[in-house]
């Protein structure tokens, strides 16, 4: 989840977030990063290399409460970040 919040917060602090320039390297990086996942908790290279992640990557997403949990930490952490940008916007208008 610290990478989501890494990756979102990087956007947050673009100019033209959504611009394919900007999206195109996060959803590529989110798909790498299941990939990961995928790898460390389901083959035997992964389990070998990290046994404790054996069958994880299907747990967060099968339990509610392991996803409510993942929402509820990555709102938490961004609401903090979009309450610091509309204090800003607020405050500090821009020219036109």
């Amino acid at each position: 989840m610290i990478v989501l919040v890494v990756m979102l917060r990087l956007l947050l602090d673009l100019q033209r977030p959504w611009a394919l320039t900007a999206l195109l390297p996060t959803i590529v990086a989110a798909m790498t990063l299941v990939v990961i996942l995928a790898i460390l908790g389901y083959t035997g290279v992964g389990l070998d290399f990290q046994p404790n992640m054996a069958n994880i990557p299907g747990k967060m997403f099968m339990r509610s409460d392991a996803q409510l949990s993942m929402i509820t930490s990555v709102v938490a952490t961004l609401s903090v970040d979009i309450f610091e940008k509309v204090i800003i916007f607020a405050a500090c208008p821009k020219r036109l």
